[in-house]
């Protein structure tokens, strides 16, 4: 634990930290973790939806730098930034599809009449990756979720629909107050769905890219805010371990879309994290600049300092200079520093 925290900082303190590069290290780390069944976990309250069996969560653990913002939706090893959401959605993938959501409160305003309850912001491909139609009019698409704060669009769930509106099909297309905010009822969810949370019973789902509008939230771009539930579709014959594997090939491959001193940084806080007693470093400030590898050469040192050693290998004397001992190579031999110095 020691030294994923020390990785961790390795990531913070260097300006590269991008979502390929963290879920690179965390799921190097937790691998074996990445993908779970939904249907196990909401066995006590299964979904009315299509083929249940099929849809599964996905977790990254492992260190998370920055921070994460938990509920009832599932763990804290299960939330991804909106912004690695979004990368997971473009990515090819395991999945025939890829959702995100979370449980929130809500305070709704209903012909002026005013209470309190549970709400889900969802993503446009929610609705369509469970594979559910509306009681009335329509759910919410992707297009409803391109555009952060855009669509203020809403569904009712089917049991408050009934409570609230008599189950009146005219209640699309009326306006609806959410946290302050007013949404246009656009559809009802269908009878016996309550959500994909164990233990909810969401009033209203609104558009994921809403968050900004019925809470106080600025940062989607902020790819160390870890806030968003991820479940998906198993494409058809693919079983769960298989998924696995090659969705945690998908992360692997993010690496190689790095610049070399990225790949580098990230090489370096992956080793640390796995806890060595003795750590080979081969050039690993080769393809940084100054300000970074003093960082790396920083993270080396406190590495050392808890009784983890470090034999490196440098053809820089700047950081050569950091050794409690300094051996040199030359021609093939080891020689003293003064005759590798002189043959130079």
């Amino acid at each position: 634990m020691r030294n994923i925290t020390l990785a961790a900082r390795m990531l913070l303190k260097t300006p590269f930290v991008t979502a390929i590069a963290v879920l690179s290290l965390a799921l190097g780390i937790g691998a074996n973790a990445a993908i779970f069944s939904m249907f196990d976990q909401l066995l006590w309250h299964p979904l009315p939806v299509r083929e249940p069996s099929q849809l599964v969560n996905l977790s990254a653990p492992g260190p998370m730098p920055g921070s994460d913002s938990c509920n009832q939706s599932g763990s804290c090893e299960e939330v991804f930034s909106y912004a690695m959401f979004r990368d997971l959605e473009r990515a090819k993938t395991p999945l025939s599809g890829l959702a995100g959501h979370r449980i929130i409160g809500v305070s709704l305003s209903v012909r002026n009449e005013p209470m309190t309850g549970e709400g889900a912001m969802v993503s446009g491909s929610y609705f369509p990756v469970l594979g559910l139609g509306a009681a009335a009019g329509r759910l919410l698409s992707p297009d409803d979720d391109k555009v952060i704060g855009a669509n203020f669009v809403a569904v009712l769930s089917h049991h408050f629909w009934q409570d609230k509106y008599g189950g009146d099909p005219r209640a699309v297309g009326q306006p609806i107050m959410v946290n302050g905010r007013s949404f246009t009822i656009v559809g009802v969810a269908p009878a016996g769905f309550e959500g994909t949370t164990a233990g909810a019973r969401p009033l209203v789902y609104v558009p994921l890219s809403m968050r900004g509008e019925v809470q106080r939230f600025t940062k989607f771009e902020e790819r160390r805010n870890y806030w968003v539930y991820l479940f998906g579709r198993l494409a058809p014959g693919m079983s769960r371990e298989s998924a696995e594997a090659a969705i945690n090939g998908v992360y692997h491959h993010f690496p190689a879309q790095l610049s070399g001193g990225q790949q580098q940084r990230v090489a370096v806080a992956r080793a640390v994290a796995g806890d060595p007693a003795i750590l080979l470093a081969d050039e690993p400030t080769g393809n940084l600049d100054s300000k970074n590898g003093e960082a790396v050469m920083e993270l080396l040192r406190e590495l050392n300092q808890h009784e983890s050693t470090v034999c490196m290998v440098t053809h820089d004397s700047r950081y050569a200079q950091h050794a409690d001992r300094e051996v040199a190579l030359f021609d093939g031999r080891v020689v003293d520093s003064a005759e590798a110095l002189a043959a130079r």
